[in-house]
C-alpha cells in the first residue's frame, strides 16, 4: 500500500486483507460525508445545472429526495446511502453495507461519489432514535450543494 492514494487502494480493495477494506472504507467515507456539509446558505442553494440532472434522472429534485430517503431506509443494519456518476454519466442512487463505497471493486455498482449520508447509528440514533427516514430528510439542509455541482461536473478519467 505504501507509495498509493487511498482512492488506488480502494479501486483494487480486494487485493488486501479485510482490515484494510474496514479501515480505509470507514476513513474515506467520513471524510467525504463530512465534506459534503456546511452551515453556510451560500453553498446550499442547488445549481440550474444540478436540478436539470435531478429532473432528467429521476423527475425532480424532490422525487430524488424521496428516492435518496427510500434507498437509505432499506439499508439492514449499518451502511451507506450515495449519490453516484457512473462511467456514461447517468446519475444513481446505491447503497453499500459496511464500509464500503463505490469506488471500489467490490461494489455492485461502481461509481463517482458525489454525495453521501452516514446510516450507522452513530450518525442520528441520539437524536432520531429508530426513524432514519426522518435524519434522511433533514440531512438535506446539510448539504453543500455547491461541492455535489463541483464533483458533479468533474470530468471522469
Amino acid at each position: 500500500v505504501e507509495g498509493r492514494t487511498l482512492e488506488e487502494i480502494l479501486a483494487r480493495v480486494s487485493r488486501y486483507p479485510k482490515a484494510v477494506r474496514g479501515n480505509a472504507g470507514g476513513h474515506w467515507n467520513h471524510t467525504f460525508f463530512w465534506n459534503i456539509m456546511t452551515d453556510r446558505k451560500e453553498e446550499q442553494e442547488i445549481t440550474p445545472d444540478l436540478l436539470h440532472a435531478f429532473e432528467k434522472y429521476f423527475g425532480s429534485l424532490d422525487d430524488f429526495k424521496n428516492d435518496f430517503v427510500s434507498a437509505g431506509a432499506d439499508v439492514l443494519g449499518s451502511g451507506w446511502v450515495w449519490l453516484i456518476k457512473t462511467q456514461s454519466g447517468r446519475l444513481k442512487i446505491v447503497t453499500t453495507q459496511n464500509h464500503d463505497n463505490p469506488l471500489m471493486d467490490v461494489c455492485e455498482t461502481p461509481g463517482t461519489p458525489i454525495l453521501v449520508c452516514d446510516l450507522w447509528e452513530h450518525a442520528y440514533y441520539l437524536k432520531f432514535k429508530a426513524n432514519r427516514s426522518e435524519f434522511l430528510r433533514k440531512f438535506f439542509a446539510l448539504v453543500n450543494w455547491t461541492r455535489v455541482h463541483a464533483l458533479f461536473t468533474r470530468k471522469l478519467h
